[in-house]
Order: structure tokens, then C-alpha cells, then sequence
């Protein structure tokens, strides 16, 4: 019975589903098949109950025989043992793997080693375990000799295994962006974890990109300088992360006018309407030109006087702010009225009044002539016997 067994797996060799005496005679569990999964005294068995199954699976009756099923499925009557494609290639992916292409959530959960269940290719570790480790020549039937233990795995998993995973940080899968991929079993190494997402650096885009709970903090990808569009001081600006775009916002807000040069209230105008100005001051000049109003010039309050010089004249003041007061006003011809007759004489400033000093009698042969005097002629009269111009 041995020799045929033999026979088989050698004539079997290089065929994907061509399984060790097809699931009857074995040496430990993991040489049988899905319908029979208990390895019991050398020969394959229905399972019994649940424990016979392994993680993740139950001992169900399906299709009149107990078998090892996936609970979530076990009425689905069309279930059978998951195998390659006949058109796959050496080293092809379960379909299961797929699902991850695209960068999704994995649809499926598998503990950490629970195995897939594929059957084995012929030139598995167990089929070369049981071989003697050469599939060259039929070693020792399985029934010679005491029953061998089962020993450690040669590798840290099993081709065709599947399981769930996920390399960031503790406390990020599932938060923001974060999610856990899958990894599957290739010449007994775990493969990359493929469709896991884990933190990143945070970019303005409305997504939680490091995983830490917050979107979009500390504004990623802003800070630069730019222009706002607006006038005055509302133009300059600072590049800001707000919904997931980078937007240009003004560094200043709209204020009351002051005198700094700028345009304050950012409508256009600079220092408009004389802001801080209007107060009375003195300016660092003398005389009539002295006081002064403050006034916005330049970007700065400025004392500016309110009349400027002029011709000195008799008023007791000092019109061209050199200061001195009536100075340098010369003397004219003036005219007079004393004892009721008109006086010529010289005319000079004294306490801010102009005083005509009478020097003689203005001479008349007529009315006419008295007409330079104080008030004109027809305040006169001509005394022709004594020549004078005498009031009336």
C-alpha cells in the first residue's frame, strides 16, 4: 500500500492539485485536505468538532460530510476548497490579495498565522518532508517506524497564508488617513503589507495626513509672503492654509488713520484728512510768525505757522518775524488839525501808532487847497486874509 502511495506522488510530481494519497494517508494534519482536515493514526478524517478546525474556522456538515468551514459562510452549499487559478503562474496571488490593489480597506480579517488552506504544490516542505526531502525517489513508507513528532515550521510562514497588517505607529491605524493593509505568504516570508496607509507629513488638503487626530494643523505648506490685492497696509500678506487650499490673507486688518505715512483704513488715500493734526503749537520762528497749527505732513506731525513774514508796518507787532516791532518804518509828510487850523509835519511810529508831529500851517489862496488836510476840503475854509486853512 505504501509503494503505491509512492508511485502516485511520483507520477504526480509537477501537477498544482496532485495532493499526497489525495488526502488519506498522512503523518500530521497538514497532510490532508479540507474535507478531511484530522490527521488520525496515519490516515485523513472528517473533522469532529470545532477544535479540530483551527482559529477562525467551525466543524460544520456540508454536503452530507463534516468539514472545516468559515461560519460567515456556512450556508452558502457552494463552498469548496480554495485553489490557484489554472492560468495563474508560478508565484500568482490569490484573488483574496487583490482587493488590496487599489489601496483599500481590507474586506477580510485573518488572525496573525491562520492559514488560507490552498493545496499544496508538489513540491511543498511537507510533501518533501514526508519524501525524505528528495522527490527524486520514494523513501521509507509512512507507516514504517514509530509515528514522527511534528516538528518547527521551516520558515515563518506558509505559502499561501494570509493576514492582516499595519507597520505605523501604535495608536494611528484607524485614525485619519491610517488604515492596515494585508500581507500573504511567499516562499515562506511574509510579503510587503499591501493597501496600508500610515502617517505622513501633514499637507494642506482637509485630510488628517499624520494621523493624530487634527486636519490640516500648523499650516502646512504656508507662512510665504504675498499679495493680497487690497490697498494700503492690507496689501501685504502671508500664505494660509484654510478647507484644504492655500489662500493668501492679509497680514493687517483695516484701522482709524494715523499720521505714519501709510494708508491706514486701506481705502487708497494716504494720511487723509489731517489725522492727529488740528491742535494749536509754535513753530521755532519769532514775531506774527510764531503760532501755529500741527499738521500731518510727511508722515509725522508737524507745527505749521499760520501767517508767514510781511513788510514791517506800525501796528506794534513784528510783521516780518525778524524779532523786532515796528522797526525800520520811515517817516512821510503828514498833515495835521490843531487849533482849529491845518498843520503839515512828519509823521513816526510810536507805541504802534503812526503820530504826525505839526511842523507849520498849511498856506491857502483857496478852498481847494485845503483838501489835503484831515477830512478834506470840505471840512475847511480858506481865510484869504490870512491865508490859512481853518476848520469849519
Amino acid at each position: 500500500m505504501g509503494r503505491l502511495i509512492w508511485i502516485v506522488v511520483v507520477g504526480c510530481l509537477g501537477f498544482v492539485h496532485c495532493v499526497v494519497g489525495q488526502g488519506d494517508s498522512c503523518q500530521t494534519n497538514k497532510d490532508c485536505l479540507w474535507e478531511k482536515p484530522v490527521c488520525s493514526k496515519g490516515m485523513c478524517m472528517e473533522c469532529r468538532n470545532d477544535s479540530d478546525c483551527g482559529v477562525g474556522r467551525s466543524c460544520k456538515t456540508v454536503n452530507s460530510s463534516s468539514r472545516c468551514v468559515d461560519p460567515s459562510k456556512v450556508e452558502d452549499e457552494s463552498l469548496t476548497e480554495p485553489s490557484p487559478s489554472k492560468d495563474s503562474g508560478e508565484g500568482s496571488e490569490p484573488a483574496w490579495v487583490d482587493s488590496f490593489a487599489g489601496g483599500s480597506e481590507p474586506k477580510v480579517s485573518l488572525d496573525a498565522g491562520q492559514e488560507m488552506n490552498i493545496p499544496k504544490e508538489p513540491n511543498s516542505p511537507d510533501l518533501n518532508r514526508d519524501s525524505g526531502g528528495s522527490d527524486s525517489a520514494p523513501g521509507p513508507e509512512p507507516s514504517q517506524g514509530p509515528e514522527p513528532s511534528e516538528g518547527p515550521e521551516p520558515s515563518d510562514c506558509k505559502d499561501g497564508q494570509g493576514r492582516a497588517c499595519y507597520s505605523g505607529p501604535s495608536g494611528t491605524k484607524g485614525i485619519g488617513e491610517c488604515k492596515g493593509g494585508a500581507q500573504l505568504c511567499k516562499q515562506g516570508t511574509w510579503g510587503a503589507c499591501l493597501g496600508e496607509v500610515v502617517p505622513t507629513q501633514e499637507v494642506c488638503d482637509n485630510k488628517d495626513n499624520n494621523c493624530d487626530g487634527a486636519v490640516d494643523e500648523g499650516n502646512p505648506g504656508g507662512g510665504a509672503t504675498c499679495k493680497t490685492g487690497q490697498f494700503g497696509v492690507c496689501s501685504a500678506g502671508k500664505t494660509q492654509c484654510a478647507k484644504g487650499k492655500l489662500a493668501c490673507q492679509s497680514v493687517s486688518k483695516p484701522s482709524r488713520e494715523v499720521c505714519d505715512g501709510k494708508d491706514n483704513d486701506c481705502d487708497g488715500q494716504v494720511d487723509e484728512g489731517n489725522p492727529g493734526g488740528g491742535g494749536s503749537c509754535s513753530t521755532s520762528k519769532k514775531g506774527e510768525c510764531k503760532a501755529g497749527q500741527s499738521q500731518c505732513s510727511g508722515g509725522m506731525l508737524q507745527c505749521v505757522a499760520l501767517k508767514q513774514a510781511s513788510i514791517e508796518v506800525c501796528d506794534g507787532k513784528d510783521n516780518d518775524c525778524d524779532g523786532s516791532t515796528d522797526e525800520g518804518i520811515a517817516s512821510t509828510v503828514c498833515y495835521v488839525i490843531q487849533s482849529s487850523y491845518c498843520y503839515d509835519g512828519t509823521s513816526s511810529c510810536s507805541g504802534g501808532k503812526t503820530v504826525c508831529k505839526a511842523k507849520s500851517v498849511v498856506t491857502c489862496a483857496n478852498t481847494t487847497e485845503c483838501s489835503k488836510c484831515p477830512g478834506g476840503s470840505s471840512n475847511y475854509v480858506c481865510n484869504f486874509r490870512i491865508r490859512r486853512c481853518r476848520v469849519r
